[in-house]
């Protein structure tokens, strides 16, 4: 099969999907914006210049870095969703007479052109309204307004880079996946049931701990200028900790409530 066809195959693939595919896209887009917006405010010129400057580029920095996990956490598990609304179609394409190496092109093309879509569009967006975005963050972090909202390239490559990472992880776990299942396994895939989720009494523990720590240091702590370091640390504290208490916490408490008598 020539490289076209791939391209061919991919693209109708993405409009047959568009149902699943465009909350995707939007969501990588949306990551994309806030990534962009936060660097133009790390990489900004007149930062230097204001009073505090230190404490507000570490914030900054903060910032960046937790936008970044956030993103890689919503694009993996979106990418996972839209994979196992499709393993049927994967599965008939294998059943077809598509090799591995075969679909992995055309996956690769798919994920490439969404990449490029999201991007370029996020990138685009973080432009038009960045200055509305550059605001809101002034206000929220009580910086003075006379910084001055300006586009910087590296912000743009960063962002580009950081991103085009994140779409290639999630190409190679796709890769990965299906390497490792067979046609008919994908064929019933889509068909299957939930299998009952597991849950650990010490991940709930845990995101409990890790929970009620991030709060307890978030209203402690007077204002984040005045203890940026543990403010960040109460950030990762709360995703952690509900990141765990919605995988593990409320499965046990469901389990909880269906063997109790009056459930």
């Amino acid at each position: 099969m020539r490289n076209t066809m791939y391209l061919k195959l991919a693209l109708v693939n993405l409009k047959n999907n568009r149902r699943t595919f465009v909350p995707y896209l939007l969501a990588c887009i949306g990551c994309v914006l806030m990534f962009y917006n936060m660097l133009i405010l790390r990489y900004n010129p007149g930062l230097s210049e204001m009073p505090g400057a230190a404490i507000l580029e570490s914030m900054f920095q903060f910032g960046v870095v937790i936008i970044g996990i956030f993103s890689l956490i919503i694009l993996f598990y979106t990418n996972s969703f839209l994979m196992k609304r499709r393993k049927k179609e994967v599965g008939l394409y294998s059943i077809l007479g598509l090799e591995k190496r075969h679909i992995a092109k055309i996956l690769s093309y798919e994920t490439l052109f969404t990449a490029f879509l999201a991007i370029t569009v996020g990138l685009l967006g973080g432009v038009l309204f960045g200055k509305l975005v550059f605001l809101v963050l002034l206000h929220l972090t009580q910086t003075p307004l006379t910084l001055e909202f300006i586009v910087t390239p590296a912000a743009a490559v960063y962002t580009a880079l950081l991103f085009l990472g994140i779409f290639l992880l999630t190409l190679l776990v796709n890769l990965l996946h299906i390497h490792l299942s067979n046609p008919i396994g994908l064929l019933r895939g889509s068909n299957e049931g939930e299998k009952e989720p597991k849950a650990s009494w010490i991940l709930t523990f845990l995101g409990l701990a890790a929970l009620g720590g991030g709060y307890a240091i978030a209203v402690t702590v007077d204002t984040p200028l005045d203890a940026i370091s543990l403010f960040f640390f109460a950030v990762l504290l709360v995703i952690i900790g509900t990141y765990a208490l919605f995988t593990s916490g409320s499965i046990k408490l469901l389990k909880l409530l269906k063997k109790s008598t009056w459930c």
